[in-house]
């Protein structure tokens, strides 16, 4: 089906945005048991009735939060835009997209059906590993950083002295 179709993950990630209208309040939102509507203190009325999906390619990351492998994440450029009626939509969306997170196993594979290469994954997930265990020393000296700057400034009034 076309919502399918557009949600689909092989190469690109999806973002889904809302599409919202104001009316009066005495100009009645078309009937729809799943739009959402809402009013607000001045009287007026915000009814959702269609949803955007927008799909970004994937692409190997630099970012070192995920717990092992390498990282994945979008593109600048979208290259899908869809709408739907928020009806349609969630009849085909109901249930689905409660775990986004990737193994390490599954962003592997998906990053070689992109094109990069064995190495390149390899590489960026021991740089992601080399960046952690920069930030856990960083953190494990931020207690002497005092001490140390006491020591340096020591030194150097000694070094006038002398």
């Amino acid at each position: 089906t076309e919502v399918k179709q557009a949600l689909r993950l092989s190469s690109s990630s999806t973002t889904i945005a809302d599409t919202a209208t104001m009316r009066p309040p005495q100009e009645s939102p078309p009937e729809s048991p799943k739009s959402l509507r809402s009013t607000n203190s001045a009287g007026k009325q915000v009814c959702f009735d269609k949803v955007e999906i927008i799909e970004f390619p994937y692409q190997l990351g630099d970012n070192p939060a995920v717990k092992s492998g390498a990282p994945v994440t979008i593109g600048w450029e979208s290259h899908t835009r869809a709408k739907f009626e928020i009806d349609y939509f969630e009849v085909f969306e109901k249930g689905e997209r409660t775990d986004l997170s990737l193994s390490p196993t599954q962003r592997t594979k998906l990053l070689l059906a992109l094109g990069y290469s064995q190495n390149e994954i390899d590489q960026s997930a021991l740089q992601c590993e080399k960046i952690k265990k920069e930030r856990e020393a960083s953190i494990k000296n931020v207690k002497w950083d005092r001490v140390n700057l006491a020591m340096n400034a020591a030194g150097k009034t000694l070094r006038k002295i002398l």
